[in-house]
């Protein structure tokens, strides 16, 4: 797209969210910032330094830009679109783009100690999508309501509450394209969509109140929800109904409160709805927000119905109208709808918090409703907490494939060496292609999809054009890195597709 017709578009994008909240039709249709702030700049030597602090394979993940995190304060919708709310996020602007760069929205996972997010850097998953945003893309990252700099008229993080994570999510890209202006970084029109756990259904939340409410706004190019509780009425009311152990027990009472606040449905106090020490112990912990999750599961049952009244645990699992459930069913993400625009759901059949039932269900009842570009990769028996780093890795890569292209020094970090790789897919064999005029020593690594070494194919010296060949029939279906290295680092990392 050349530059007057993408200033044209986001021009006329703009006057359309002005026009539309002069008429009262939405009032959340155009971002409203209260302030912004760099709260931090990471050059490319700091960003590898977190790159290699995650424990990432050289090259997997190569930084291109500096980045500035920009703190930002902006309002969005707490329980039905008037009722705005101060939200705070971060920010995350590569430096010195040589080309427009598109716009990513994160949704971070559960969160129950207010200051554990990523406008107070606190928490892993600032430093992640920081990586991301090296890489060629403006990364937002909402803090979602009551966490953060949070509005002193939110009780409680409406935790799993659907509707104000998404909206949540829109709004802060909005706040970005503004910033961006201001900033003079120069955006594309491609927007991007992910997050885990919790983040995985506020994805999902946020492609579908963009597909019905705002399309004429914004076109999502492409969404990764990963791991997340989708089938709120169908999963969830099993996992409550359990006599199991569960890892985190703190997410029942997280959520019971949290929808308290929004629906006012479920008790006029606690101890109409937990028992004895949960209903006096738990909800101050929980609305003061100083205590972590990993805390709040000590305090916990192991099984998390057990901290709920007999007889109001048996009016749930008998009652469909019981307003727990019906509360579920609003939040629901399964049905109704199904998305249009290509999206890759990324679980683990290990996880021992999140079914991924959610994710086949969601895969197969949307796929069913025509859902057009929806696909599903299942890394294996891993539990929640490590599956993260596979997916996130792997979302990367699901972006990249849909990326606008934008050549930097860093991309083709090598002059020296050209690479072509065929057939691509490949089936039995992979052929590399290297040609250069210039002789030094290589080193190629073969890795899986989430950087783990599987071989080397060839290591030795490398003069004028050859080709090295290497057997894929023994490998699954799927994607893999190339790797080539040389004693001066990483020269290239090429990803290929191995398809039976």
């Amino acid at each position: 797209m050349n530059k007057i017709n993408h200033n044209f578009s986001k021009n006329f994008k703009k006057l359309t969210s002005l026009i539309l909240v002069f008429l009262g039709l939405h009032c959340s249709a155009s971002a409203q910032i209260i302030s912004y702030e760099k709260i931090a700049t990471f050059s490319i030597d700091s960003l590898n330094s977190i790159v290699a602090s995650a424990g990432l394979p050289a090259g997997l993940i190569v930084p291109e830009y500096e980045v500035d995190l920009y703190k930002v304060l902006y309002l969005s919708p707490y329980i039905y679109p008037d009722s705005l709310v101060q939200v705070s996020g971060v920010i995350a602007f590569p430096k010195l783009q040589t080309c427009p760069l598109p716009l990513v929205s994160y949704g971070h996972g559960t969160q129950t100690k207010r200051s554990k997010v990523a406008s107070q850097m606190d928490g892993g998953q600032w430093e992640i999508n920081t990586i991301l945003a090296s890489t060629g893309y403006v990364v937002t990252m909402t803090d979602y309501l009551g966490l953060g700099d949070s509005d002193p008229r939110i009780p409680i993080p409406p935790y799993s509450h659907v509707y104000s994570e998404s909206n949540a999510m829109i709004n802060i890209l909005r706040a970005a394209r503004l910033i961006a202006d201001t900033l003079e970084v120069a955006l594309n029109e491609q927007i991007f969509i992910l997050g885990y756990s919790q983040g995985g259904a506020a994805t999902a939340a946020t492609v579908k109140e963009i597909q019905q409410n705002y399309e004429s706004e914004f076109t999502v190019t492409a969404s990764a929800p990963m791991s997340g509780a989708y089938d709120f009425s169908g999963a969830q009311v099993d996992l409550i109904a359990s006599t199991d152990p569960y890892p985190t027990p703190a997410y029942f009472p997280y959520i019971i409160l949290s929808y308290q606040s929004v629906y006012n449905n479920l008790f006029t106090s606690p101890s109409e709805f937990l028992k004895s020490p949960y209903d006096t112990l738990l909800p101050p912990l929980y609305y003061a927000g100083n205590s972590g999750l990993s805390a709040l599961n000590n305090l916990c049952d192991p099984v998390p119905r057990n901290m709920v009244i007999d007889s109001v645990m048996d009016d749930f699992l008998n009652n469909p109208n019981h307003p727990m459930r019906l509360n579920l069913l609003d939040n629901d993400l399964i049905n109704g709808w199904f998305p249009t625009s290509p999206m890759k759901l990324f679980y683990c059949n290990g996880d021992d918090q999140v079914t991924s039932l959610n994710a086949e269900k969601a895969y197969t009842t949307w796929t069913n409703a025509g859902a057009p570009f929806l696909e599903k990769a299942d890394f294996g028996n891993f539990n929640h907490n490590a599956c993260a780093p596979f997916t996130f890795i792997n979302a990367k890569n699901y972006f990249d494939s849909f990326k606008d292209d934008c050549n930097t020094s860093i991309q083709d970090v090598s002059t020296l060496l050209d690479i072509a790789v065929f057939p691509n897919p490949s089936s039995n064999e992979i052929n590399l292609s290297l040609n250069t005029e210039n002789s030094f020593d290589v080193k190629i690594i073969l890795l899986n999809n989430m950087g783990m070494e599987l071989s080397i194919p060839f290591e030795g010296m490398v003069h004028g054009a050859q080709t090295i060949k290497f057997n894929t029939s023994n490998l699954s279906s799927g994607f893999y890195f190339i790797q080539v290295t040389s004693n001066s680092g990483t020269l290239r990392v090429q990803k290929v597709m191995v398809q039976h």
